[in-house]
């Protein structure tokens, strides 16, 4: 009979983790468990704080501001930022409003420690994106894009209102980004890579999979066209590959080095099994999209052994090392993607099984279901049998 391992009593945690019979840190104002899950972090207050008692209505005033939504849309900007001379992206000034300052801070104290994996990879987004976004506008309101994003999961009574900030920063903030891919150079291509990082993640954390509004073609659309801009971005920072690697991103691109050169000698058989079905499918009359089929089942292949063997050894994967699919997968797989080939589609199901083992992620939770659910809106029926293996293994995990 194995041996319970001595461990300290968190006397102090925050009620989210005594529910879920995990250890708390004690962090605040928020613990690193409900950062990475999501979840509003409630500490039982201090016995030995001197301050008066405090009532449900004033506590509910302190904690959140329900006026301040409509207060904000009416005031003036009290100053705005002037981008850099040297970012021909942003001509214009940017006015910063109350709701951005909310958003502002948010991100800087919250947000951004639910994306470095590393404390140097979290210095990043902590420091120097927010110093970046103020030369480079795009990058700013993606920055705040994704703050509002994420108080709209903490914030649920206020849904709606964050995710129409949220929706107004990243429509502005990819227009602009459009037109900096046009000119990509020294001076903003640190800016542009880290943007390009939020665009993925952003489409996972803004589709609310509670509603019946949240239409499985307007995801699947969401998904393929950031990968697409991706994959465009990836293209064009290749000539800065060696100032990137050397650059204040340094210790982002070791966190992902690590997770590009996956073992490709790795041989499963549903994996196996759906390589042939898309061959077959194929029957030789289009060799460039079987090879890329081909190619993205064997990615994925690999980074499924990895993500097996470090939940076993660890726990849960890193957030990075489940990312790193879509980031790697062929060009010519995202067109057929968009094109709603079953073999694309199918292939895309099966990286649901990678997404389960992060579910605790709160821009991730739910996403593995309603991935293979909008999969199989789209197949005929006898494409529809080879979801039952990405099924089967996600409802497992939930177990």
């Amino acid at each position: 009979m194995a041996t319970r391992r001595p461990h300290k009593k968190s006397r102090r945690g925050c009620g989210q983790c005594k529910k879920r019979h995990i250890k708390c840190d004690e962090e605040h104002p928020n613990c690193q468990n409900c950062l990475q899950s999501g979840l509003n972090c409630d500490f039982p207050p201090s016995s030995t704080e001197g301050a008066s008692p405090v009532t449900g209505a004033s506590r509910s005033r302190a904690q959140h501001h329900p006026h301040l939504p409509d207060f904000s849309e009416h005031v003036s900007p009290r100053y705005t930022i002037q981008p850099s001379p040297s970012d021909s992206s942003d001509t214009a000034t940017f006015a910063i409003t109350l709701s951005d300052l909310e958003l502002t801070h948010h991100y800087s104290t919250v947000t951004c420690l639910t994306l470095g994996r590393t404390p140097e990879a979290g210095r990043v987004w902590q420091h120097y994106a927010p110093r970046l976004g103020l030369s480079h506008i795009f990058l700013l309101r993606g920055l705040l894009s994704f703050a509002a994003l994420h108080l709209s999961h903490l914030r649920p009574s206020d849904r709606a209102y964050y995710r129409k900030q949220a929706l107004v920063h990243h429509d502005q903030a990819l227009q602009e980004f459009h037109t900096v891919l046009a000119t990509i150079i020294e001076t903003n291509i640190d800016a542009a890579f880290l943007f390009a990082s939020l665009l993925v993640t952003y489409t996972f954390g803004s589709k609310d999979l509670d509603t019946p509004e949240t239409s499985s073609e307007d995801a699947l659309d969401d998904i393929s066209n950031s990968l697409f801009l991706v994959r465009c971005t990836g293209a064009i920072l290749v000539p800065f590959r060696e100032s990137l690697y050397t650059g204040e991103l340094r210790a982002l691109l070791k966190e992902r080095q690590g997770y590009e050169y996956l073992s490709d000698g790795i041989t499963l058989p549903e994996f196996s099994a759906l390589a042939t079905a898309c061959t077959n499918a194929g029957s030789g009359s289009d060799t460039v999209a079987t090879a890329a089929y081909v190619s993205a089942i064997e990615q994925l292949q690999a980074v499924f052994a990895k993500v097996q063997a470090t939940a076993s050894s660890e726990g849960r994967p890193d957030i990075g090392l489940v990312m790193i699919w879509l980031v790697n997968v062929p060009e010519q797989y995202v067109t057929l993607l968009k094109m709603r080939k079953p073999e694309a589609l199918i292939i895309l199901a099966y990286f649901a099984t990678i997404l389960c083992h992060r579910n605790d992620s709160w821009w991730l939770r739910g996403w593995d279901g309603y991935l293979i659910s909008a999969v199989e809106s789209q197949l005929s029926e006898e494409w529809r049998c080879w979801l039952e293996w990405p099924k089967a293994l996600c409802q497992q995990r939930e177990l």
